[in-house]
């Protein structure tokens, strides 16, 4: 959880948890004394007024009573309870300088959004000349430019030639979109459906190279391929937008939105976010029931479903599935576990895989139950998911 402050030169990392000892992973990060609890309080004060952190630290105080809303980070008593938080085991602040952030792909940025603004880079002061010097504006397509250089090398992972490898650096960002902002419930659903999208292409993958399966391992070859477009096409189009609201919050999304590099934000998306930006646990579900909207109607049914031999292909698994000789020759039926490892107990599926409505609700089945499982069964599996991008 990264707050950025218009009137510093440095960026503060909250952590929060088993990994709140642990440095950040970008370089330039020291770790504060925090026992002073009014560079705590002082800090905390700053960050209610960035729009990006609010729902940050609003996560600090779910952490103690995870039922409690939290709206007004600006009540003193709210400041307090936060601060006190922050300064006892297990939490760190981190702060770095921007300077030195805003040099590395993913790096931190600064809140300070223009589309006006001209570019860091040449003149800029440096650390040695002006340590405490307040940065200027970051232009919104520098800040796109970094999310989307982040995104593409996640991509270029294994790439085309290797969508198994892809998928385990994709899973493992999301489960680090997750891990930073525990608000993005839908980032570690994401991180486990990943998992196991990728569990299902390895399987796929084995039938279709050994020309035995159904179809003669035809239909599994289709599937294999549809299930890693699926994958790639969902983290390039929705992953930039939450890695986005991470960093900036919803006045960054508000500012910057429409300058995004390839067309705006959708208006379903900035809708999604807002209402995951109250802080509230309805408005967290809604947000993530909406963007689960999207992702299948926008993107899964609209560039995978729309390919009849992709259609056939899962129709007929899903047929083949429910019958012993079908399942013998590696038909699967359209369900998945909620786990970090292939395999387990799985969430029902009622309905056709082919209709986007059915997998709406599925998600819906798939959220009840990561909910349910809790905040140590989460933090458990995002980290294992985690370490499959090492």
């Amino acid at each position: 959880m990264t707050c950025r402050l218009e009137d510093s030169a440095y960026d503060y990392l909250v952590r929060v948890g088993v990994l709140a000892a642990t440095p950040p992973l970008e370089s330039g990060f020291e770790r504060l004394d925090v026992a002073g609890e009014p560079e705590v309080r002082r800090l905390i004060e700053r960050c209610a007024r960035s729009g990006g952190s609010q729902g940050a630290l609003r996560s600090l105080l779910k952490a103690e009573a995870p039922s409690e809303p939290v709206h007004r980070l600006s009540d003193p008593a709210v400041r307090d309870r936060v601060a006190a938080l922050v300064a006892r085991s297990p939490s760190a602040v981190w702060r770095r300088s921007r300077q030195l952030g805003t040099a590395g792909v993913g790096g931190a940025l600064p809140s300070a959004l223009d589309p006006d603004a001209p570019d860091l880079g040449a003149g800029a002061p440096t650390l040695a000349q002006a340590p405490a010097a307040t940065p200027g504006p970051v232009r919104c397509g520098d800040a796109w430019s970094a999310i989307n250089a982040e995104t593409q090398a996640v991509l270029a992972r294994g790439g085309d030639a290797d969508p198994l490898t892809r998928n385990r650096h994709i899973s493992a960002a999301y489960a680090r979109l997750y891990q930073r902002e525990p608000s993005l419930t839908w980032g570690g659903l994401a991180a486990v459906v990943s998992r196991q999208a990728g569990c299902a292409m390895a399987e796929a993958k084995e039938v279709a190279d050994s020309r035995w399966g159904w179809a003669g391992g035809d239909d599994a070859a289709v599937a294999y391929r549809a299930l890693a477009d699926t994958n790639e096409l969902i983290f390039e189009d929705v992953y930039p937008p939450m890695r986005f609201y991470e960093q900036h919050g919803m006045a960054g999304i508000d500012r910057c939105g429409d300058a995004r590099p390839g067309g705006p934000v959708p208006r379903s998306l900035k809708d999604a976010m807002r209402q995951i930006d109250t802080g509230t646990p309805a408005g967290i579900r809604a947000g993530a029931d909406r963007i689960a909207r999207y992702e299948q109607i926008d993107i899964v049914q609209d560039q995978i479903y729309s390919d009849p031999e992709v259609v056939e292909t899962f129709s007929d698994n899903q047929w083949w599935a429910k019958r012993p000789l079908g399942r013998m020759l590696g038909a699967r039926k359209p369900e998945m576990p909620l786990s970090a490892e292939c395999g387990g107990d799985t969430v029902p599926f009622r309905g056709d895989i082919t209709v986007a409505d059915d997998r709406v609700a599925y998600y819906g089945r798939l959220m009840d139950t990561f909910v349910r499982r809790g905040p140590d069964w989460q933090r458990r599996t995002m980290t294992q998911i985690a370490r499959l991008g090492r």
